[in-house]
């Protein structure tokens, strides 16, 4: 929509300027018309940006919550085992030998959420940090037009409204052209990124398993030595 209405504009200005000299007054009618159109889709830009920063937040806090989840199932062949060796020790007392090996998972999974956390938020800062960049980027352009506009406010002549004329619609054309894909980054970062990378970002059960045996292994030759 927005790039035909750039061939509009960049038409109508064209018919401004050819045969007839644009004057300081056409010229600042024209910067009204294009400065607002750059306006309006600037501001339409920041809103998809800042939009996006929902489901980025969204997506990060449900791994996070399939990330604890998961735990459960991986834990259980410890659990297993343990309440297997209480169904068998009934009359022995190793709730010493239980209690520490149970403590110890418990850091271990304190140890685990924290380490999964950290890459999540590192994860959600890099859309963060995209969403920032993309925003600053956007809103210079504001900056460039306010610039130019005070450029035509200072010309007062056909000469200098000419050069000026022509600097208007190519920062014009420019600018749509920019904002039109302005938010692309950010939300190919949180739709098509993010649920192609976020499976990686799971519990490795594998890993976890590995690093609470050693504390069964202790239990159960606590329990032996009973």
């Amino acid at each position: 929509m927005f790039s035909k209405l750039t061939v509009l504009f960049c038409a109508f200005a064209a018919i401004l300027s050819s045969p007839l000299q644009v004057t300081p007054e056409d010229l600042n009618l024209e910067l009204k018309t294009l400065g607002d159109n750059i306006k309006v889709r600037e501001s339409q830009v920041q809103y998809e940006i800042k939009i996006a920063l929902n489901p980025l937040n969204y997506y990060i806090h449900e791994a996070e919550l399939q990330y604890i989840s998961d735990l459960v199932p991986a834990a259980k062949p410890y659990w297993d085992v343990i309440g297997a060796y209480e169904t068998k020790n009934i009359s022995t007392d190793i709730v010493d030998c239980i209690n520490r090996g149970n403590n110890q998972l418990y850091q271990l999974n304190n140890t685990i959420v924290d380490e999964g956390r950290l890459k999540l938020n590192q994860l959600s800062q890099q859309g963060q940090n995209k969403a920032l960049e993309s925003r600053l980027k956007t809103s210079a352009i504001l900056t460039q037009l306010e610039e130019l506009s005070g450029k035509i406010a200072h010309c007062s002549d056909n000469s200098c409204a000419g050069d000026l004329h022509g600097k208007l619609l190519e920062f014009y054309e420019y600018s749509i052209q920019y904002l039109d894909t302005a938010a692309d980054v950010m939300v190919n970062f949180v739709y098509s990124y993010l649920p192609e990378i976020l499976p990686t970002y799971g519990l490795d059960v594998s890993d976890y398993q590995k690093r609470y045996q050693p504390f069964l292994d202790e239990v159960l030759d606590c329990v032996a030595n009973k």
